[in-house]
């Protein structure tokens, strides 16, 4: 899942792309083929269900990944996570490496890339465990960019699926959070903007700033929480530029699971939402 942005955002890209083994790379991207960390996590995710915790830094780029015990104990999930680790350093290298030829091309300096990826565990029903991934990245510019990258695995399938894909469809999930969503945004925004003239300007005038307006279900993220054994949240999350402007940051909106969300649940997955 990409979260909208408002530039290119390709390391942020491959972050949050459903990644598989990466295959051979060869040795020309100038650094080692894959971290002695990250080989070393991959094969030590079958041994000892332990939390990984990669660090791997040097003149071309800065690369974290990490994920707790809980999903070291699933050695499926764990693989897959390391699968995810390994072609991640690898494209930010090749990215990396490009990006300093050409610096070195048109005589300017090459500021080290960075990517950083953390998982957690936020719900696990008998049949799912819920996480999402806080991802990071910076290649040139004023600041980095971020998003999240939210993911269910499903235990019997062994498996992951995007949270979207339990709803009958996004808009019958937006259809019955909506209201709820829209209100609490606009309250967390009136809190973090404070009382200006613009604003109340804004409510008298038709044409609203679309910083004001509530985001379409195309520009969120979603995660499903659980606290005991079926999952009671939603949250929605709008990115940086998609319900204000970066300095911002991200909103995270939590709306708790009703009727009229469980109605927008497909009839199979309706049991881990408590219905």
């Amino acid at each position: 899942m990409i979260v909208r942005l408002a530039a290119p955002a390709m390391l942020l890209a491959l972050a949050l792309s459903e990644c598989t083994p990466a295959s051979d790379m060869g040795d020309d991207l100038g650094v080692q083929q894959t971290s002695d960390a990250v080989a070393t996590a991959s094969a030590g995710a079958e041994a000892d269900g332990g939390a990984r915790d990669i660090k791997v830094e040097n003149d071309l780029y800065s690369f974290q990944y990490s994920y707790p015990a809980a999903v070291g104990a699933v050695p499926e999930l764990a693989q897959l996570l390391d699968a995810r680790a390994r072609e991640g350093e690898q494209g930010l290298a090749k990215l990396a490496k490009q990006a300093r030829q050409d610096a070195r091309e048109n005589g300017f300096p090459y500021n080290a890339y960075s990517q950083n990826t953390e998982w957690k565990v936020i719900g696990r029903t008998p049949e799912w465990i819920s996480l999402v991934a806080d991802v990071s990245s910076y290649s040139g510019g004023a600041h980095g960019i971020y998003g999240i990258d939210p993911v269910l695995w499903d235990r019997d399938a062994k498996r992951t699926v995007q949270p979207l894909t339990l709803f009958t469809s996004p808009d019958a999930l937006y259809d019955a959070v909506e209201e709820r969503f829209c209100k609490k945004l606009d309250a967390e925004r009136a809190k973090r903007r404070g009382p200006t003239e613009e604003a109340s300007e804004a409510a008298d005038n038709p044409t609203v700033d679309e910083f004001d307006q509530c985001p379409p279900m195309s520009d969120l993220a979603i995660e499903v929480k659980a606290k005991g054994k079926v999952f009671d949240t939603i949250v929605m999350y709008a990115g940086p530029y998609v319900a204000g402007p970066y300095v911002e940051g991200a909103y995270e909106i939590p709306v708790p699971v009703d009727v009229a969300v469980r109605e927008a649940v497909k009839p199979e997955y309706r049991k881990a939402f408590g219905g």
